[in-house]
């Protein structure tokens, strides 16, 4: 699967999740209910990749992180936004930024 068909995806579920969609109890529940408890919503961005994710007078800025962001305020949580170097493919690049991200830093 392409990258950005990826993230067009994983965008699309996330808006509607938060929409009210009905996605199943099961299928919501227990990541949100986590998110909520832990008060933090992790995301992983992409290092260098504009107009998406990219450094500014060395601040993250762009249309993912502005995504983040405004996931987090509407959840009432904080965002903790990691840069992720793009690997070979997404598969790799979901292992490294969730599976092994506090491994990456």
């Amino acid at each position: 699967m392409d990258r950005r068909v990826f993230l067009h995806h994983a965008a699309m579920a996330a808006m509607l999740g938060m929409s009210g969609f009905p996605l199943g109890e099961a299928a919501k529940a227990a990541p949100l209910g986590r998110v909520k408890e832990l008060g933090v919503l992790r995301v992983a961005v992409y290092r260098d990749n504009r107009p998406w994710s990219w450094r500014k007078d060395g601040r993250l800025v762009g249309i993912d992180v502005d995504l983040a962001q405004a996931l987090a305020k509407g959840l009432g949580v904080r965002a903790d936004i990691a840069e992720l170097v793009a690997d070979e493919s997404a598969d790799d690049d979901l292992r490294n930024g969730v599976w092994r991200g506090g491994l990456l830093g």
